[in-house]
């Protein structure tokens, strides 16, 4: 039967009533204003209280135009005949596809539901007029809505036997497609090759002896995988180096744990190049001397070797009596009562023209490095200047104790500290009085060591944006790891991406997430039973005896929970993609929002106070600043993005576009702007989840991948500097302390840094005289 034509109705004098004031929906401060066309109508909390958006009243078409065809409609998935619209109520079908939202001046705003079975009131002349315009607005085809109003019947047709539906929609059987996207082959990492064979479990991390005894060497030393170091102001003359410890000292490739070395007592090293006149050999009584020394050296006579060193020595400190004089008041004058002064030949070939180039005596002084710094560029009556006073004590060190980037090296008289006086989170922390020299290269004839495996761990965080604070916050949060990672060799695909059921069931991949409920919105029905689940089934929760997903009411117990989980992981190594321009800085941030106790776990240094969080890179790509590079002292930070951009050539780094191009991987998104939305559902919000993994999951492959941290570590061994900073990729810090290394074996004067000011307007004048 074709559908009859409507007859416009001609206005009403009289004004039409007002219509019912919508029902109001409760406002949530991380969701976004609703989009027109939401994917699905009844998956919004907008369907649940206004179950008439669901069916919108029927736009009525305005003017004499002919009557256009109703269209046949069915219901989804029956694909038999179609009857005509028309046709008797018994024999109607609907075609009802996934509902959309109508444009806003086509919804019903409440009223319209007793307006469409009242057809002698005014109120629904109104709404027809109204119709009439939205009709003449929009050219295109009545929807089934529109048709089923028309027809003065229900749009759903209830089955013989069936109950009628029910207004509140059920929660989806299943996740959307961006969980099953997201999930792939990350679900695949954990499939077991015999599903009724129970995973085997793993073996519980390493501990050290609890009797007060260290794994030392035959020569009494302490063997110590250095991997990274750090100068707290706060301690002056203290620097912190952190690696690892063997458990058995007789074991050369056996278990390691973390380890934490306090070296005490630096000592400054600064070197007064004197004037001209000081040690001007006009007689050459100085090359006398020094060629008797040469000549007694040579012969192999410790006495007479001995002898003339000394005559030369004592023929230098009264040529240098007035230099050390001077020099003894300036350092007095600044409360440093500690010191000592010896002349030492030295050679200098830098751009300054007031110190001579080439071979030269000059007084090396020594004082604590807790003492006052001299200030740089001083001058005095008897000397030109003093070099070295503004030297870093970790720069002294690496450089006086010949650490080349991440190796074994020796501590020498290391005593063990109690747990309750460490300063660091490391299972074993030693403690060394002996400044610089406390720290050697082993010895040639000791014991030949592999460099030890390391806990490399993934972090990815979910935001939303709080609207009302105007800052990111942490929705979810998933860590995935792997233990006993080699740095010296590449990392196989199969112990991260197995391509067989049978290598999934050996992956040494683990992992745990932790998601908190938004403010205002409640966790979804039936995700208590998904997070329970998910603990008991999962074969992580299985293998290590630990919970996968944690569930939490707020942010704050998320980073609890987080913290809590990082340092029973206590990772070496912790990778991310863009960690250092995003993560790092809103993990920080929202720790010290949410005043979180012993939030320096996400390091290996213990703290009280937070350092300045400013600078660095605030766009993607960006590097993370000096504070926050430091909350993370102990473990070694390797973002993805940084390694890419050094290593690859590639159009785009982001971490889809790499995980496409390097890892063949098809990387689902999820916008910041959808997280609140996962919230609806438990399917959903498992996704979320599920995305989170895989993203952490994507960039410690990416890592693999590119062979990060077999490659940096060849770049620190070379240029002897921090495996931190290379894994920065500061290429000119890297060129520095090769230069340092080499020009300090060779007996030459180091030039000071230049400031931030001096590097811009040159460098000054100097400090003024000493006295």
């Amino acid at each position: 039967m074709a559908a009859a034509a409507f007859t416009p109705r001609a206005p009403r004098a009289h004004a039409p009533p007002p219509r019912a004031a919508p029902l109001s929906i409760p406002t949530n401060q991380f969701r976004r204003p609703a989009p027109l066309q939401p994917p699905s109508v009844a998956a919004t909390p907008s369907t649940v209280l206004k179950p008439s958006m669901v069916t919108p009243s029927a736009p009525r078409p305005g003017g004499a135009t002919a009557a256009r065809p109703a269209p046949k409609v069915t219901f989804a998935g029956d694909h038999g005949a179609i009857p005509a619209a028309g046709a008797s109520a018994a024999n109607d079908e609907y075609y009802i596809p996934p509902p959309r939202s109508p444009r806003s001046s086509l919804r019903d705003d409440g009223a319209g539901g007793d307006d469409a079975d009242n057809d002698n009131g005014d109120g629904a002349h109104a709404d027809d007029d109204d119709d009439a315009e939205d009709m003449d607005a929009d050219d295109g085809p009545p929807s089934p809505a529109a048709v089923a109003a028309a027809a003065k019947r229900s749009i759903l047709k209830a089955a013989p036997d069936a109950a009628p539906p029910s207004p509140t929609p059920a929660p989806a059987a299943a996740a959307p497609p961006v969980a099953s996207a997201a999930a792939g082959d990350w679900a695949a990492v954990f499939d077991n090759a015999d599903p009724s064979v129970a995973p085997t479990m793993d073996a519980a991390p390493a501990t050290i002896a609890d009797d007060g005894s260290l794994p030392l060497d035959p020569d009494a030393t302490l063997p110590f995988f250095f991997l990274d170091a750090h100068e707290d102001d706060k301690a002056p003359g203290s620097v912190f180096l952190f690696g690892r410890v063997p458990v058995n000292a007789t074991n050369p490739n056996g278990e390691t744990v973390s380890a934490c070395a306090v070296v005490r007592n630096m000592q400054r090293c600064m070197f007064a190049v004197p004037r001209p006149e000081a040690f001007a050999d006009t007689e050459g009584e100085i090359s006398a001397l020094e060629a008797a020394a040469a000549a007694a050296a040579a012969a192999d006579d410790p006495d007479t070797a001995k002898k003339a060193k000394g005559a030369l020595l004592r023929c230098l400190q009264a040529r240098a009596a007035d230099v050390k004089l001077e020099i003894r008041e300036m350092l007095l004058s600044r409360g440093i009562e500690q010191f000592t002064m010896k002349p030492v030949k030295r050679s200098y070939c830098f751009e300054r023209d007031d110190i001579p180039r080439g071979v030269q005596y000059v007084i090396k002084v020594r004082c604590p490095a807790a003492s006052p710094a001299l200030p740089s560029e001083l001058k005095g009556r008897h000397f030109v200047t003093i070099l070295g006073t503004q030297a870093p004590m970790l720069e002294h060190l690496m450089v006086k104790s010949r650490i080349m980037g991440p190796s074994w090296i020796a501590l020498h008289g290391a005593s063990l500290i109690s747990s309750g006086q460490q300063q660091s989170w490391c299972k074993l922390e030693v403690n060394m009085t002996g400044g610089h020299k406390s720290v050697r290269p082993p010895a040639s004839s000791g014991v030949t060591r592999d460099a030890p495996a390391l806990t490399v761990a993934a972090l990815n965080l979910k935001t939303v944006v709080n609207h009302r604070a105007n800052v990111n916050e942490i929705a979810s949060a998933s860590i995935v790891y792997m233990r006993d990672v080699r740095v010296d060799q590449p990392t196989p695909t199969e112990a991260w991406r197995p391509t067989s059921a049978k290598a999934a069931s050996a992956t040494s991949v683990r992992h745990f997430s932790v998601v908190r409920a938004l403010d205002g919105v409640t966790m979804p029905p039936g995700w208590n039973q998904v997070v329970t689940n998910e603990n008991q089934v999962h074969p992580v929760a299985l293998r290590t005896k630990s919970t996968v997903l944690s569930s939490v009411p707020s942010e704050r117990a998320l980073l609890h929970v987080l913290l809590a989980r990082l340092y029973q992981l206590d990772a070496d190594v912790i990778v991310g993609h863009n960690i250092q321009g995003f993560d790092l800085d809103v993990l920080l941030h929202r720790l010290q929002s949410n005043k979180v106790a012993n939030w320096s776990r996400v390091g290996r240094m213990k703290r009280q106070k937070f350092p300045n969080l400013g600078g660095g890179g605030q766009s993607f790509g960006g590097g993370a600043g000096f504070g926050t590079l430091s909350c993370f002292a102990g473990r070694l930070l390797a973002d993805t993005y940084l390694a890419a951009r050094e290593s690859l050539r590639e159009v785009s780094f982001t971490l889809t576009s790499l995980s496409k191009s390097r890892l063949k991987y098809d990387r689902a998104e999820v916008a910041s702007t959808d997280i609140p939305e996962k919230f609806g559902t438990a399917a959903n919000l498992l996704s979320l989840v599920k995305a989170t993994e895989t993203d952490a999951w994507l960039s410690l492959g990416l890592m693999f991948n590119i062979n990060v941290l077999p490659l940096t570590r060849q770049l620190s061994n070379i240029a002897g500097n921090l495996w931190a900073k290379t894994l920065q990729f500061t290429r000119a810090q890297r060129v520095e302390y090769l230069l340092l290394h080499e020009f300090h074996a060779r007996k030459y004067l180091m030039p000071d840094k230049l400031s931030a000011k001096e590097r811009k307007f040159g460098r000054g004048a100097g400090g003024g005289a000493g006295a």
